[in-house]
């Protein structure tokens, strides 16, 4: 799934002072969905897109209640992408239309190293000169890539379950 948070696209949003992603940035954006749709179809599966804030929109995918549930997602390090993180924690134990249980499952990958890899913890110490930040990560390795998954390795959403999703969103 991947949400186009209208936060970061919509100019008559105020909730930063001007866009937070401008129009070359957006095309690319578009242009990476589009393509990773492709690719997903390509190996019998699918991606499911919304132009709509995460923590909205993904409560609404939410089964009833009496569902155990794993929400897994790429873990983030800016402020504004945390606080989207913590506004979909919050939604979902919040609500009434909450599983009775949700799993939460983050995962690293927005930066070359993996933060488990470093050799110090970054939230307590995090080197302010580059200098200082190289010599402390020369020796950390770049983790090998994870294999590309194989025609049927992926769940797909039937049609019923695909307009099930399209009437509640």
């Amino acid at each position: 799934m991947f949400c186009f948070d209208p936060r970061f696209y919509d100019k008559q949003l105020k909730t930063y002072s001007i866009r937070k992603c401008g129009l070359i940035r957006t095309k690319f954006h578009l242009e990476s969905v589009v393509e990773f749709r492709q690719k997903l179809q390509a190996l019998g599966s699918g991606l499911l897109v919304a132009h709509e804030k995460p923590e909205d929109f993904i409560k609404k995918l939410m089964p009833a209640s009496g569902v155990h549930t794993t929400v897994v997602f790429q873990q983030e390090v800016c402020d504004e992408e945390r606080r989207v993180e913590n506004a979909l924690k919050e939604n979902l134990l919040g609500s009434g239309k909450t599983p009775s249980s949700v799993d939460f499952v983050n995962l690293w990958g927005s930066t070359l190293h993996h933060i488990d890899d470093m050799p110090y913890d970054p939230v307590e110490y995090f080197p302010h000169i580059y200098g200082n930040f190289r010599k402390k990560g020369e020796s950390v390795k770049v983790r090998e890539l994870l294999p590309s998954p194989q025609k049927g390795q992926l769940p797909f959403l039937d049609a019923k379950s695909s307009s099930a999703i399209e009437k509640t969103a």
